[in-house]
């Protein structure tokens, strides 16, 4: 009900009749990706950064298994965003798998790392911070709930709360085990994007020029540079 109330804003706002796809792929972004804002205090330096950025996590998502589908990349800020790549699962499974939760971990580190690959390791910045939050939370609920270490074993670490329920030897090596898979997910997901380097400068480019693209554009990059 609100994205068809939100298409029809849309719609007269731009007096456009009758409402079509358009006007819901704008209030979808409005309602999922929040208000469109200005690209006026962004300095060019800094939208380079956003928009190689963005591009990491596109590709890592189309190119690693079970990656959730990409339905466009924007340069353009919405809410506390100064770019977003929109996502949409085709799984309705019920639950998740390692291997999906391992593709999810490294796709929210791609952004990150495909900083570092452009501008090098004292040039990245706070645009990450959310991302590190997203993959700590899923390494921690997979080793501290879910059993999926196999140096812990299957053993609850934390509650439901999120707060340790081990001993101290055992919290230890959960923090352990946290770091290590972090930091392996970063090393791999930024080893998938150098071997993609060529299809990270031409998304780039793209975004540039067109601000948004399609998942569809983007694979057909992708696809193009590696022929």
């Amino acid at each position: 009900k609100n994205l068809i109330n939100e298409a029809v804003k849309y719609a007269r706002k731009k007096k456009i009749y009758p409402v079509n796809m358009y006007c819901f792929d704008e209030a979808y972004d409005k309602i999922y990706m929040g208000h469109e804002g200005s690209v006026e205090n962004v300095n060019d330096l800094e939208q380079k950064i956003v928009l190689y950025h963005e591009a990491g996590h596109a590709i890592a998502s189309l190119l690693l298994p079970d990656g959730d589908r990409v339905r466009k990349i924007t340069a353009i800020p919405r809410g506390q965003a100064l770019g977003m790549v929109s996502t949409i699962s085709d799984d309705k499974s019920m639950l998740i798998s390692k291997s999906k939760l391992m593709t999810k971990l490294k796709v929210f580190l791609a952004g990150r790392a495909a900083e570092e690959i452009i501008f090098g390791e004292d040039m990245i910045t706070s645009g990450a911070s959310n991302d590190i939050e997203q993959a700590t939370n899923i390494a921690r609920t997979m080793y501290g709930r879910l059993g999926m270490s196999k140096d812990i074993g299957m053993v609850k670490v934390l509650n439901a709360q999120g707060e340790y329920d081990a001993s101290p030897e055992m919290m230890k090596t959960f923090d352990n085990n946290v770091k290590d898979i972090i930091n392996q997910s970063y090393t791999d997901v930024k080893k998938l994007l150098e071997g993609n380097r060529e299809a990270l400068d031409d998304i780039y480019h793209e975004l540039m020029e067109k601000k948004t693209i399609s998942g569809e554009e983007a694979l057909k990059i992708i696809n193009k540079d590696k022929k």
